[in-house]
């Protein structure tokens, strides 16, 4: 299976937008670093599973729609 992170990372931050919630508030919600959410945003980083669980979590995001292409 392929993740295409581009579109994944692209998923998070229009959802996390439209919670009207800033990187920082999401970071300090999964307990990483503000950085770390830029760079899963932007597709350079992959999160781990406990961080991916975290954030759909905390967007309420299925897990399974936000990986798909």
């Amino acid at each position: 299976m392929h993740i295409n992170l581009n579109a994944m990372g692209t998923r998070m931050k229009r959802r996390r937008k439209e919670l009207k919630m800033s990187q920082a508030e999401l970071a300090e919600k999964v307990n990483v670093s503000n950085n770390h959410i830029s760079s899963i945003e932007t597709g350079k980083q992959i999160p781990s599973l406990t961080t991916f669980v975290k954030i759909c979590e905390q967007l309420d995001l299925s897990l399974i729609h936000i990986s798909e292409p």
